[in-house]
């Protein structure tokens, strides 16, 4: 093309500029729309980027607030040999950082062989008085303090293991129970509840 537009062009000078103009604007666009798409690249990579930093951030402050929680709980063993404040403020701790409905402290008797209620949250005076002892082996919370071994019941009003009317009469959905041990023995058991909604 410049070669024609040079040599059989009456106005070679005005053919060579016009050249040069359409070669000079075509590799301005070229450059432009190279330019454009490491843009849009790099946006993009900075917004993954960004989500992945925001799930790290949500992450620490989970983390964090469930160190904060056992901090509150051990400063409180540490203040008080009363075992209904601590243990009072163990469920208020652990209710709040699992964001359950409920939940419940049993200890065990090791003489009469039964988990007694030692502190609840969540639910009502009847519910509290079907539960206050449980023999071992008896139920959810008696399987965990027989076994040692935490328990996921995913639908407790459902479920044929139950042996208490007044956890399904009170609609308690999902629950989990973990053993409270000590030097390898089991001393009671911790269940935190979701309730049907």
């Amino acid at each position: 093309m410049l070669p024609r537009a040079i040599f059989f062009s009456p106005y070679s000078a005005d053919a060579l500029f016009e050249t040069s103009a359409v070669f000079i604007v075509g590799n301005v666009l070229a450059i432009s729309f190279h330019g454009l798409r490491k843009e849009r690249e790099y946006r993009i990579q900075l917004e993954l980027a960004q989500q992945e930093l925001q799930s790290h951030i949500k992450t620490i402050r989970e983390d964090e607030k469930r160190l904060g929680t056992l901090n509150q709980i051990s400063s409180t063993v540490s203040q008080s040999l009363e075992l209904s404040q601590v243990l009072n403020s163990a469920i208020d701790s652990v209710v709040d950082v699992v964001q359950a409905d409920s939940a419940v402290i049993f200890l065990l008797d090791e003489k009469a062989g039964e988990l007694i209620l030692a502190a609840h949250r969540g639910i009502p005076a009847e519910y509290a008085r079907g539960v206050d002892k449980l023999k071992v082996g008896e139920g959810f919370n008696g399987r965990v303090a027989e076994t040692g071994r935490p328990l996921f019941v995913e639908d407790a009003s459902q479920d044929f293991r139950l042996t208490r009317e007044v956890v399904s009469k009170h609609e308690i959905h999902s629950l989990l129970i973990v053993p409270l041990s000590s030097k390898g023995k089991v001393n009671g058991t911790l269940c935190v509840n979701m309730h049907c909604h």
